[in-house]
């Protein structure tokens, strides 16, 4: 950042209209984007981003029936072609008809490898104290450690021998790439989405986000189940807290808590509990409730007696554990239940 400070002014349905006293952008009724600063948008009759019209020339995006971004043209005549799985997943990419990558996912989210031209592994991504972003990366035979933030945008790619510097990454506010000093060097950006150099748009789960614009291309998938009542906005117009990994509605604000405990407040009894201490206006857990389950998890955490948690634990992330195993994990005092898939305390 360059220490200047921006001030922006949003619509009665958060759309950024203003920044620092000045109009930047227009919207139709349905928020649509229409223009931003330079720049023109037009929209699918689903609401996709269909062009973007810039001085440089116009980019052009396509679809598949399922809402996947699978195609963009740029000004330039580059085109860029995404492969989609049968889970929606974003697997490979294609520049001018060359593959870029090719990634095997862990499970929805999570990629586990990337894979070059031939065919070969690149790299490999251990997760291991976040939920969004892998904390390592064996690449060349090298091991890589990812620095994130609070967010999990990917900050710096360290050599975990020598400490030598592979790549950084700086970003604004909406999380808008401002220096990448070796762009595609591993697939993670921004709060640790897919971010691609070519087009600047960072893939969360079911859509991508433009950070240029600080919204998404698509429509929410689930629409006002996600909790905001603007389709196209992000996490609230709070990118400085907020995260949506799954592209489907606004998270929530951390609080400075850890993302161990997160994952745990999600899964309990369903998610039914979280929701229902959820703030109706800012569909948000208010900080004085999270806090108060957060000592509740910290006593769970202090009864733990062991079991597999040793070596199993600093190495493989929650999502890895094997359902008759995980009660370790718990200490045992809360059991899985497999059809609500949750875990349900004990009596």
């Amino acid at each position: 950042m360059d220490g200047q400070r921006t001030e922006w002014a949003y619509d009665a349905n958060g759309n950024r209209s203003h920044e620092n006293g000045l109009p930047i952008a227009s919207y139709d009724a349905q928020d649509r984007l229409l223009a931003w600063k330079d720049n023109q948008y037009t929209y699918t009759p689903a609401g996709d981003l269909l062009t973007r019209t810039s001085p440089q020339g116009q980019t052009r995006y396509q679809y598949d029936a399922q809402g996947n971004l699978r195609q963009v043209l740029l000004p330039g005549g580059q085109r860029i072609d995404y492969d989609i799985d049968p889970l929606n997943r974003r697997i490979g990419k294609r520049k001018n008809g060359q593959v870029q990558y090719r990634l095997l996912f862990l499970d929805k989210l999570h990629p586990l490898a990337e894979f070059d031209q031939q065919g070969n592994i690149r790299s490999l991504f251990v997760y291991a104290d976040r939920s969004n972003a892998p904390t390592l990366m064996l690449r060349g035979g090298k091991t890589w450690r990812l620095i994130a933030d609070h967010l999990g945008s990917i900050r710096l790619v360290i050599d975990a021998e020598t400490g030598q510097i592979g790549q950084r990454i700086d970003y604004d506010a909406w999380g808008r790439v401002t220096h990448d000093s070796q762009p595609g060097f591993q697939p993670f950006g921004f709060a640790g989405g897919l971010y691609d150099p070519d087009t600047g748009l960072t893939r969360f789960g079911a859509r991508d986000y433009d950070a240029e614009t600080g919204r998404w291309t698509a429509k929410d998938p689930i629409l006002f189940n996600g909790g905001d009542s603007n389709l196209y906005g992000y996490v609230l117009q709070d990118p400085v807290n907020g995260l949506d990994p799954m592209g489907t509605g606004p998270w929530d604000k951390l609080y400075g808590l850890p993302k161990e405990f997160w994952h745990w407040f999600h899964r309990l009894d369903g998610g039914k509990e979280m929701q229902a201490l959820k703030d109706p206006k800012t569909k948000m857990v208010p900080e004085e409730d999270a806090r108060t389950y957060f000592q509740e998890w910290q006593s769970i955490q202090k009864k733990q007696k062991g079991g597999i948690e040793s070596i199993g634990e600093m190495l493989m992330p929650w999502f890895l554990y094997p359902r008759e195993l995980a009660c370790s994990t718990m200490d045992c005092h809360y059991r899985w239940d497999p059809c609500n898939k949750t875990w349900i305390q004990k009596d």
